[in-house]
């Protein structure tokens, strides 16, 4: 019976490759290594830097790969935001998707408009400052902060792609969709980032407001009095359900 138990313990699941595995990739997360780490700021502050060069880098990559512009500036502040404060509503895909994709089609639209009823103005093609492109400016950044509002999907970077046309660096629907298919990119690798190598329950698509209230800091409620460290900490003692 004694052999027999232990070529049953040798063979059971705990010594499958699979389980290896999983137990391998799950040591590499930022959960299980922080609660072990002497300088954990250290170790937070290497995974915003890895995730945010991974993710822009990417986003880079395919640029060149395809030949359509994905990279804009706009994109650089939503990558530091979706990593280091992965758990709040402004750094969930659905905001930053919607956010970017509302601000670069109102801001093409409003210039448009401005140039027909504005005889003689040049503003597509040109960064030349002049009153009309004052105009769009003010009308843009109005027209992009009201649709965030009222649509809940509140992204700060996101204004930033919405002035992009009026200013002149982006002035077609084919660069608009290249801004659109970057901050799908840019969620995607979030997602991978901070699902598989945190380990943080980052949502899919919509953030969850139980989920948000349990992670302070993460989720950037500046009212919770705790750092970015004391609350991933905190997860990893006392994990949400």
């Amino acid at each position: 019976m004694t052999r027999g138990g232990d070529k049953s313990a040798n063979s059971g699941p705990q010594r499958s490759w699979l389980y290896r595995l999983i137990r391998a990739v799950t040591r590499l997360r930022l959960k299980y290594h922080y609660p072990r780490a002497e300088r954990p700021n250290l170790l937070i502050g290497s995974f915003v830097f890895v995730a945010g060069t991974a993710s822009v880098g990417t986003i880079a990559a395919v640029t060149l790969l395809f030949g359509h512009a994905l990279i804009f500036p706009s994109l650089a502040p939503t990558a530091f935001l979706v990593f280091y404060t992965p758990m709040a509503p402004t750094a969930c895909p659905r905001t930053v998707v919607c956010a970017h994709s509302t601000a670069v089609l109102a801001g093409i639209g409003c210039t448009y408009l401005i140039t027909l009823i504005w005889p003689g103005v040049q503003l597509v093609g040109t960064t030349d400052l002049n009153w009309a492109r004052v105009v769009a400016i003010m009308v843009i950044m109005g027209a992009v902060s009201g649709f965030m509002a009222v649509g809940r999907f509140a992204h700060p970077p996101a204004a930033a792609s919405g002035l992009l046309p009026a200013l002149g660096f982006l002035d077609d629907l084919g660069g608009a969709g290249g801004l659109i298919a970057g901050a799908f990119l840019l969620a995607g690798v979030a997602f991978l980032f901070n699902r598989g190598i945190a380990g943080l329950p980052y949502p899919l698509w919509r953030w969850d407001p139980e989920v948000v209230k349990k992670y302070g800091a993460l989720a950037g409620l500046p009212s919770i009095a705790k750092s970015y460290s004391e609350t991933l900490k905190d997860g990893v003692s006392h994990p949400p359900d």
